[in-house]
């Protein structure tokens, strides 16, 4: 097992490798790693493109990772997919057939509920870190990330 022993207790509460826009407390990443509580050399790995935020879930494309509040969540490949197709258009409905298009490359009405059960298992994922009302059904439409998620 790893020594753990340079860890500040700070330090375990802020992600390594978080992005380098400003958190709650008004810290940035480049302070962040000049105080000592990130490692310079994890702080410039990550490019600002790299992460998208909704609230307080953050999503980094290049390492497939999902924050929420820097708690870690695991999701499938699929859902971390539709989570990035939402939170790259939030507040933008998209119907089932957009998403089957978009997020799994299907062209044509497949008849099943795929869409309904990887979104129904991705609220689910973000019910358990407290983000409980992110995705918004749009009766008749579709779904859509809601732009402003309310803090938790």
């Amino acid at each position: 097992m790893p020594n753990a022993s340079h860890l500040s207790a700070d330090s375990s509460r802020l992600p390594s490798h978080a992005p380098t826009t400003r958190y709650a407390h008004g810290a940035t990443i480049s302070t962040l790693a000049a105080s000592g509580l990130v490692p310079r050399e994890k702080s410039r790995r990550h490019a600002p493109g790299d992460w998208l935020r909704a609230g307080t879930i953050w999503l980094n494309r290049r390492y497939r990772q999902v924050l929420v509040d820097h708690v870690p969540i695991r999701l499938r490949r699929r859902e971390f997919e539709l989570l990035e197709h939402f939170m790259r258009s939030p507040g933008q409905c998209f119907s089932r057939d957009e998403l089957l298009a978009d997020v799994w490359g299907i062209h044509f009405d497949t008849g099943t509920n795929v869409v309904d059960a990887q979104v129904y298992s991705l609220r689910l994922k973000l019910k358990t870190v407290g983000v409980s009302q992110a995705i918004e059904t749009v009766r008749g439409v579709g779904y859509k990330l809601k732009p402003e998620l309310p803090p938790r």
